[in-house]
């Protein structure tokens, strides 16, 4: 874990010659464990460079081991994962008792239950030493019975098998710095604002919500639940996104504007030093803008929800624009591009993107030319803007919380209540037009590529107004044809994997889709299009088979109900389709899913099909 820490405040350095690396003892084989410590992602041109720097950590860490405070931070990080998971005892899943069971019988690993560790993690932590966990670190870094080995692309030149080896001999005499203690301010916010106040409060008795509306014009839901004991989840929506902006050519900043501030930190804190500042707290928030929408998403404990409402004031009042972090993140995307670069599904997803845009200029292709296209100070701008009002979002929260609770009041309306906001302006997202190509369109092209396969993409499209019931026979038509290809495609013609396919009904646009997405042999490709087209053709002219839609409806309700004891599914769908888009699952969607009949499915996919608008895309091998 402190090994790990090092690697990834090292990549944060825009000079540094990787993108993660870690440290980890793990079992080798059943009969022996061994230390093992990895970079990933050398950068194009350092792999040398990148070798020697994970040399030097290794080293660094056998002559001089840890520090007090990196310790200190480890052990409160490993008790408070225990914390969490004992918190949540009586809500865990079966796979976690799986998988223990397996390590049990597989491994020899004691299962004495998440109480009796609890316990003996709070016992043994304090007195790991300072002394105890650096013999056995730098006891791990040895000169004998070590495994070096290089993972890479044929065209990237590494270092030769004697400077491999010349560079691990020299390691031992070369000049080590040792490592400085820090101190790490734990402060999120130096000026306490001054608190905000609740306007107004409703209760809805359906949804067994509370909802608040500040004085400032913010919109709070909150949800109590008892499915999870120490779970609170977090997410706010306004409408806009990246759809306001207007020229094209700053599309490609917009897109990435969140993910460059959420890698900046926040207020005073770089990542590294947010990091270090959260550390023993279980809580996460971060900012995204999407093509419609600016939002939150988060989680946090019980404890921890006052810290996840400090990250959410610091987002809206002092969001970061750090030139270093942000060459860190343009240097990182560089290496990701220019190995999907080298992947060839990399040119067939751009190739349904632009072809399912229909060629729009809104849209834009993420590679190793765009990347370089991104601007700091635009992409600072326009988060700004889109963060710009409070007023326009409204937050919801779900889980372990109480809203007569005095605390919970009190912290809600001091980190939120307290934000500057204009209560007058409302903005709405803005239709550009984008949509799929009218008529039939294919584009079929070679790609050269080591594994010989034709990758297929299949979509049709039609304009539908955006209802429960469309959204319904959509993901419906979906699933009866996904049971479809299971025995066509892969059981009866042998001829892939599995088909990818789902339909959905876009309420932003009012327009249905449904695509089939597989990969197959280049021999097989035009019968198994053949076949993709012919079942659609057969739910249109007779309808889908009774079997397969009780068992798809048997389905979807037991997932359903399944879900409902899920605080993921509260705040990420039925919360949100109630408030913010006026449908309310609670109390339609069972019914609406009862409703669905061979002949609304039959009729459905037949609107989609009578519109004529299909494309394909299709990558063949090269000869």
């Amino acid at each position: 874990r402190m090994l790990g820490t090092r690697f990834y405040e090292l990549a944060q350095d825009p000079a540094a010659s990787f993108l993660m690396g870690d440290g980890v003892f793990p079992e080798l084989v059943k009969s022996k464990d061994a230390f093992r410590a990895e970079i990933y992602g050398a950068k194009s041109g350092q792999e040398t460079q990148a070798y020697g720097d994970l040399l030097y950590q290794l080293e660094k860490m056998r002559r001089y081991g840890f520090t007090a405070d990196e310790l200190e931070r480890a052990k409160i990080e490993v008790l408070t994962s225990y914390e969490s998971s004992y918190n949540e005892r009586n809500a865990r899943e079966n796979d976690d008792y799986v998988y223990e069971y397996t390590r049990h019988y597989l491994d020899g690993e004691p299962i004495p239950g998440i109480a009796w560790e609890y316990a003996y993690a709070q016992e043994i932590l304090p007195k790991l030493s300072l002394e105890q966990v650096n013999q056995v670190a730098q006891s791990l870094v040895t000169a004998e019975n070590v495994i070096i080995s290089f993972t890479a692309p044929e065209d990237v030149t590494l270092p030769s098998h004697d400077t491999i080896l010349q560079m691990f001999a020299d390691i031992r005499h070369a000049e080590i710095e040792a490592p400085v203690a820090e101190v790490i301010d734990t402060v999120l916010v130096k000026q306490v604002p001054k608190i905000g106040k609740i306007k107004k409060i409703q209760r809805n008795e359906v949804l067994g919500t509370t909802e608040w509306t500040l004085k400032n014009g913010i919109r709070v839901i909150i949800k109590p639940t008892e499915f999870k004991q120490d779970e609170i989840r977090i997410s706010a929506s306004s409408m806009g996104g990246t759809s306001l902006i207007d020229d094209p050519a700053d599309l490609v900043s917009a897109n990435y504007a969140s993910s460059i501030i959420r890698n900046s930190g926040v207020g005073d804190f770089n990542e590294i030093q947010l990091s270090k500042a959260l550390t023993g707290k279980d809580v996460f928030v971060f900012p995204n803008i999407s093509t419609y929408e600016e939002d939150f998403w988060g989680m946090s404990t019980v404890r921890d929800f006052e810290t996840a409402l400090q990250l959410i004031y610091l987002y809206f009042t002092a969001p970061r624009k750090d030139p270093k972090a942000f060459d860190v993140f343009i240097s990182s995307m560089q290496t990701q591009f220019e190995n999907d670069a080298k992947n060839p599904k990399s040119h067939f997803n751009d190739s349904i993107q632009m072809m399912g845009s229909d060629y729009s200029p809104r849209t834009i292709l993420l590679n190793k030319e765009t990347i370089n296209q991104i601007s700091l100070n635009k992409a600072y701008e326009i988060y700004c803007q889109r963060f710009a009002n409070p007023a326009d979002f409204t937050f919801f929260f779900t889980g372990n919380i109480n809203p007569e609770d005095k605390k919970t009041q009190d912290a809600i309306c001091q980190w939120l209540g307290s934000l500057k906001t204009n209560k007058k302006k409302h903005e709405d997202f803005v239709d550009h037009g984008v949509r799929v190509p009218k008529g039939v369109k294919k584009n079929y092209f070679k790609q050269e590529m080591i594994t010989k396969t034709a990758s297929n993409y299949i979509k049709y499209t039609a304009p539908m107004e955006f209802t429960l019931t469309n959204s319904l026979n959509m993901q419906m038509i979906g699933r009866i044809l996904d049971t479809r290809y299971l025995e066509s495609i892969r059981e009866r013609e042998g001829g892939s994997y599995g088909v990818s396919c789902s339909g959905s009904c876009n309420r932003y646009t009012n327009e249905a889709s449904l695509y089939m997405r597989f990969d197959t042999d280049p021999e097989k490709q035009e019968k198994l299009m053949s076949i993709i087209h012919e079942e659609v053709m057969k739910i249109v002219t007779d309808g889908p088979l009774a079997e397969d839609l009780a068992k798809e409806k048997a389905a979807m309700l037991k997932d359903y109900q399944e879900r409902l004891e899920r605080n993921g599914y509260w705040d990420g769908t039925i919360l949100s389709q109630y408030y913010l888009y006026g449908v309310n699952y609670l109390q339609e969607y069972e019914a609406a899913v009862n409703a669905l009949t061979a002949e609304s499915v039959q009729a459905t996919l037949k609107q989609l099909v009578d519109a004529g608008n299909m494309f394909e895309v299709v990558m063949l091998p090269t000869e």
